[in-house]
């Protein structure tokens, strides 16, 4: 500390700015490097996030488990048609052979039917 022409105390690194010890004047430090990262970021000290509204999200996954309950409904009705052409088929011109894996098949489809 040195003291200025005016007889004050003033510190070496500015020499231009008198330190009085009654004075009370605060303190004005630099800013922070991690503060001055959130200042030029736009995020402030303990910020919260804003709630997301997410009722749209919730109606898409109502209409999606719909269709997925549709869909599932076809595949279903769809196998149900495979397997009537398979028990309806003519056996007429199937070799002995053919004729017992048909026999098999047909059985096996209608413990799946309930038939």
């Amino acid at each position: 500390m040195k003291i200025s022409t005016s007889g004050a105390y003033s510190s070496s690194s500015n020499p231009e700015t008198p330190v009085e010890a009654n004075t009370p004047s605060p303190i004005i430090r630099p800013m922070g490097q991690k503060a001055t990262k959130r200042k030029s970021k736009g995020k402030g000290v303990g910020t919260s996030t804003k709630p997301v509204d997410l009722s749209g999200v919730e109606e898409a996954m109502r209409e999606r488990n719909v269709v997925n309950a549709k869909l599932e409904a076809l595949r279903v009705k769809e196998l149900e048609n495979e397997y009537n052409d398979i028990l309806v088929k003519d056996t007429f011109i199937m070799s002995e052979t053919q004729l017992k894996d048909h026999e098999v098949f047909c059985k096996i489809i209608r413990s799946k039917l309930g038939i």
